[in-house]
Formats: C-alpha cells, structure tokens, sequence
C-alpha cells in the first residue's frame, strides 16, 4: 500500500487500487450531509462497474500485514499459503449470516412511522436511504477510532433528525440521543433473520471446522442477534468483535484473534464476508483463506488473487477443498 491506497495485483496482472469501504455498504454519497476531505479512487470499474470517491479508512488499511507461513507477522509476508488444509472458518455477521439491511429498512420505517416523521421524507425509501448514508460516514469513523461506537450512534441521530427538519435535532442531549436509537433498536431486534442458506450450511459445517465469529461491531450486541435466529450455538465463545479487541477489519490483528480463539493457526483459517475489502482483502493480507460472499451479484470483473468468489454459503464447501 502507499499514501493510503491498497495496492493488489489480480489475476489478470493488471495493478489495481481498490477504494476503501465498510460494513457491507460502499461508503459515500453523503451530499444531503456534508462533505467528506478524504477520498479514495479506484483505477479500475469499481464492484458495480462504476467509479465512485468514497471516504478512505486509510489507517485500518495501514494496519493490515500478510503473513509468514507461522501465522505470525514477519519476512514471509506476502507469501502465499500454499495447500495446508482449512481446519477452520471465522464468518462476518451482518449480511453474511444475517439480513441486517432487511431488519435495519424495516426497523426504520417502523420507527419514524411510530415517530410521526415519515411525512418529512418524499416516501420511505428516501428516509431509509439518509439513515444508510448517515450510517455508513460515521460507523467509517467508528472503526478508524475517531469515535466510540456509542458515540457515532448518537451523530447518527442528530444528523438523521436535522435532516427530517427537528429543531435543535444538533443539540440533542446524549441521552435523548441514546433513548432515540434505543427504539430503532427495538424494532430491528425483532426483526432479525438469517438468510435461508445460513442455518443448514452452517450446520453442515459446524462437523467438519471449528467455526468462529469476527465482526465490527460488538459482543454482546453480535451474540444476542445470533441467538435471536438460533445459529449462536455454533460457535460459543469464538466470537471476537472490534469494539472489545480494539481494531476492526481489515486490521490484521482482528483475524488474529480469530484464529487464536480457534486454536488454529492463520494458515488453517478461512474467512468468510460480504464485504470485498473489509472481509476479503483484510483476510487474504492477513494469510487466511479468503472467501468473499457476494449475494447482490456486484461486478468485480477481476478479484485480487487468492480470493474465492461465492454467491451462496451452499457454495461454500466447494471452495475450500478445491
């Protein structure tokens, strides 16, 4: 990598720099909200086939290293793994496992309907699309460490509600804040679900690797959604999230942690995400098997080597004893 942009070389052997994005969305786009000064561009049609400037998480990116064969960080960086078999799978929660856009669209509207602000937006899919962009600008900055994750939910809510016209909505006590993103939080608890292919595929798996959880987010909040669509028991207490481990993906450390939890070493370990840079690069510099979980079917025309491209987890099995 160098002055911030992450550097792979694909099958095709053409260089690419790949923009920086997070939680499963592309980052941007925040034109109703505020400018951002950092930005990252691609070289190449980005995933959708379109080029498109996104707010960079150059420091995450800067903290992520391959690795030696020993799974350590070291002089064997960037060598490739090899055919050590896959002992193990660490898997992202959100969008992997469970439909977190669906819960969090429907969890929305509910909460603004039941708040009487609908009326400020054209029509749902307006509102929906602020809060998204909102989402994604400060949870990006949640995990570059600017802000505490509780604190970029309440600029979430300030934000969302100056855009729907609330007076004083920037103003907005932390605890008025807190007691606002409580409800929508409500309402997407109860809404939680795990795509058709989680449940069946993990199962399969769970008797053939040792399964582990790394996510971005938060333990406690990351344990209760498993277990709110029965799939926690998989894994026990193979759950690392980057609010308690201090870094989040793509950061090498955090698949470390995986790993160690596993009791394997990184060359035994697939991972397994829907985000491209964040799940995917952030895997393969670390020295794990990386597995990118492309449902929505986005165009990334040429992959950077060594990553494995699937659609479904029933895909899953094929591509790690390839």
């Amino acid at each position: 990598m160098r002055n911030g942009f992450v550097r792979l070389r694909v099958k095709s052997g053409k260089p690419v720099v790949i923009r920086v994005r997070s939680y499963g969305f592309e980052l941007g786009g925040l034109h109703k909200i505020r400018k951002t000064p950092a930005v990252v561009r691609t070289t190449s049609p980005g995933e959708d086939g379109q080029r498109r400037s996104t707010p960079a998480l150059q420091r995450m990116v800067r903290a992520s290293r391959p690795c030696d064969a020993a799974g350590m960080p070291g002089a064997g960086a960037g060598r490739r793994r090899g055919s050590r078999k896959v002992r193990g799978i660490l898997f992202d929660v959100d969008d992997t496992l469970v439909d977190q856009s669906t819960s969090a669209r429907k969890a929305l509207v509910a909460h603004v309907t039941e708040d009487d602000l609908l009326g400020a937006f054209s029509n749902a899919d307006e509102a929906v699309t602020i809060w998204r962009e909102i989402t994604e600008y400060h949870y990006a900055r949640y995990l570059m460490g600017e802000v505490t994750l509780r604190a970029q939910r309440h600029a979430r809510v300030r934000d969302f509600l100056t855009q729907a016209g609330v007076t004083g909505a920037q103003d907005m006590s932390d605890e008025d804040a807190s007691a606002w993103y409580s409800a929508y939080a409500s309402h997407k608890h109860s809404r939680y679900i795990a795509f058709a292919d989680a449940s069946p595929s993990i199962a399969r798996l769970a008797a053939h690797y040792r399964l582990g959880i790394v996510s971005n987010s938060s333990i406690d909040h990351q344990r209760e959604k498993l277990r709110a669509v029965g799939l926690l028991s998989f894994f026990g207490d193979a759950v690392v999230c980057a609010r308690q481990h201090g870094a989040a993906k793509p950061a090498s450390s955090i698949f470390y942690a995986g790993c160690a939890l596993l009791g394997l070493r990184v060359g035994e370990v697939a991972h397994v995400g829907d985000s491209y840079l964040t799940d995917a690069v952030g895997a393969r510099l670390a020295g794990l098997g990386a597995v990118w979980l492309n449902r929505r079917g986005r165009n990334l025309r040429d992959p950077a080597e060594g990553i494995r491209v699937i659609r479904s987890l029933y895909d899953l099995p094929a591509v790690l004893t390839d």
